[in-house]
């Protein structure tokens, strides 16, 4: 059976833009480039995809979600998965967020363990019985036995940084400790980053300042593995639509869109 591509999108620190990213990029594979596509929403302590995506169903099962699912409440992924009202694309939603905190406090290794082996079972199954063309885990943000085992189930990883000193730095502890492992365990693995939120300078000393920056924390993550993408400038255009926000590509905002299109052929072209 062929191994599905499966992209873990991923911050340090909330705040980064993740979900922004995962949803266009969900979107993109399923629209633009017709791939059936399902996006999981695992951020178990801020879930936000079934308030994007609307789902072309009238009603759900509240107890049908990627948590009750890890707990064993149900036994197939198939029961999660629902439709989007967008072509080719799906989602498998979490419950809201005090159900998620409650939930994570209260599980230990040995249950991680277990719901590590049932994500395994349902990745295959979405990726080979159900014929999906893409996984895409909008994972939690920060390092927890959660993000880590969403981590370790994607040959693709993609790391949503904003360029400051205070939200870089929280990422050496996990590159250092656990990028390296996830590599040697699926050797096609390939590990990515992408600088969101850009600012854009208004004189050359400011310029002088981004690019030093920039340059000195692309080498140190290509130094350990993880590959440059794109820079996404600070739109204003886009934050401001941001607060009326129904999910869809910003394809008329092109600073953003052409930045999610470039993401996406970089993701598309290491499958070949």
């Amino acid at each position: 059976m062929r191994r599905t591509p499966t992209i873990t999108t991923y911050s340090t620190r909330g705040g980064s833009g993740k979900t922004l990213l995962s949803v266009n990029l969900a979107q993109w594979f399923a629209e633009v480039k017709s791939k059936k596509t399902v996006i999981i929403d695992a951020d178990i302590e801020a879930p936000s995809i079934d308030k994007i995506f609307k789902t072309g169903e009238e009603s759900r099962e509240s107890n049908r979600t990627w948590v009750h699912y890890l707990d064993n409440y149900f036994e197939k992924i198939d029961d999660a998965i629902l439709p989007t009202t967008h072509e080719n694309l799906f989602m498998i939603v979490s419950p809201p967020p005090e159900i998620g905190k409650r939930f994570l406090a209260t599980k230990k290794s040995e249950w991680w363990s277990m719901a590590l082996k049932r994500s395994i079972v349902a990745q295959k199954r979405l990726l080979g019985e159900l014929g999906f063309d893409w996984i895409i885990f909008d994972n939690q943000s920060g390092l927890s036995m959660n993000s880590v085992n969403h981590m370790a189930l994607a040959d693709k990883s993609l790391l949503v940084l904003r360029p400051a000193n205070y939200g870089v730095d929280a990422t050496l502890e996990f590159l250092q400790e656990m990028v390296a492992i996830l590599q040697t365990r699926i050797q096609s693995r390939r590990d990515y980053f992408v600088w969101n939120q850009v600012p854009k300078p208004q004189n050359e000393k400011e310029q002088a300042l981004l690019e030093g920056f920039l340059k000195k924390w692309d080498q140190f993550f290509i130094d350990r593995g993880v590959r440059p993408t794109v820079r996404i400038p600070y739109v204003h255009s886009l934050a401001i639509e941001l607060l009326n926000m129904e999910a869809g590509i910003f394809a008329h905002i092109p600073e953003f869109y052409q930045r999610i299109e470039k993401i996406g052929e970089i993701l598309l072209s290491s499958e070949s």
